[in-house]
């Protein structure tokens, strides 16, 4: 063969490899992109859900039944629409605890004491549910979540 053709290949060669190389950082990047937006989307969710909960805390401490009904059916429609960006046990819980409050609100229970430690097993879920993993690389986890996690 040629020198020109080993040249040509060689340089063909190095062409496929760099673009491989550019591909693969790109995918790297990308996914690190992506997993940041998912981290701060669940954050997110994970706070509005420890939001509400605080919400009906207060709506059942008042013993307001028709304040807890608005609660409970705001947190469930919340629920439908962003429940995915909890974590499985946060999600379990979340449900459990609104369907329990809307019961109580409906006088099917008389379960005060069941929505509290529901609502106190829910709560703990949710702060839980802020996992280091989930953190993207680089990321520092703010202070005040360094203490609960």
């Amino acid at each position: 063969m040629s020198d020109t053709i080993i040249a040509a290949i060689f340089g063909l060669g190095g062409l496929v490899f760099g673009v491989g190389i550019t591909e693969f950082n790109r995918s790297r990047i990308e996914r690190g992109r992506l997993r940041k937006e998912s981290f701060y989307k669940r954050l997110q969710a994970h706070q509005q859900a420890f939001g509400q909960c605080q919400d009906l805390g207060i709506a059942v401490t008042d013993i307001d039944l028709e304040r807890i009904k608005n609660i409970a059916s705001e947190g469930l429609k919340w629920w439908n629409y962003s429940c995915l960006y909890l974590d499985t046990v946060s999600r379990s819980e979340f449900l459990t605890l609104f369907h329990i409050a809307q019961k109580y609100a409906d006088g099917v229970e008389n379960a005060r004491r069941i929505i509290w430690e529901q609502l106190t097993k829910t709560e703990k879920s949710i702060l839980r549910g802020i996992r280091m993993e989930y953190l993207p690389e680089g990321c520092p986890l703010p202070e005040e979540l360094q203490a609960v996690i």
